[in-house]
């Protein structure tokens, strides 16, 4: 059997989402074996494979959009719900803190604040404690640092910070496992995942 399918099988307890996929690859492998045996020419089987590989990723696709379409509006309630536990006026009045407490610090100081924010956990800071140390940083001329802080910051997300709850993690996590690519799916295992993987790479 081919050597990704075989991975998927051994681990199909983390690969729930390709298990309709796998039937279809399944039945396909079938009808091509009863085709050659019937005799018919290797051009007709392999066009026949190659329509069906085309079909069973079209209906892979568009059940993984509606399984994402779900998720998002599941993260979309995870936002919502992140929201409605802030208050405006308590969360204007910490912006107010935190700028006061940015532009008594020196420019040294700044850019060690930047320091420590980029060597822990920069999610464990608000969208607007970063904002305003980036913006401070800019003001005082230290470009640079602003700049380093900034996209660190929205490498991990930092705007939407509902994200990096463990409901949120857990949402995204899930989402990952179902790519809007056409023609590619996911491969879990214990020791790793393959994103991106061809699902004409799971036929013989």
């Amino acid at each position: 059997m081919n050597t990704y399918r075989n991975l998927f099988l051994k681990h199909a307890a983390l690969n729930g989402h390709v298990s309709g996929l796998l039937k279809d690859i399944e039945t396909i492998e079938k009808q091509s074996e009863i085709l050659g045996k019937a005799g018919e020419p290797a051009g007709k089987i392999r066009d026949f494979r190659e329509n069906a590989l085309y079909e069973a990723s079209r209906k892979y696709q568009a059940a993984n959009r509606e399984k994402r379409a779900t998720l998002e509006k599941k993260m979309e309630a995870v936002r919502a719900r992140y929201q409605r536990g802030k208050s405006a006026e308590s969360e204007l009045l910490n912006l107010h803190r935190l700028e006061l407490r940015f532009k008594a610090m020196s420019a040294e100081e700044l850019k060690a604040a930047a320091r420590e924010y980029l060597a822990g956990s920069l999610l464990d800071r608000t969208p607007d404690e970063v904002d305003v140390l980036v913006f401070e940083l800019s003001n005082r001329g230290e470009k640079g640092h602003s700049e380093t802080l900034r996209k660190a910051a929205v490498a991990k997300g930092y705007t939407e910070p509902w994200c990096n709850t463990e409901e949120g993690k857990a949402v995204s996590a899930e989402m990952a496992d179902y790519p809007d690519e056409f023609g590619v799916t996911v491969l879990k295992t214990e020791s790793g995942r393959v994103d991106g993987l061809e699902i004409k790479k799971l036929f013989d």
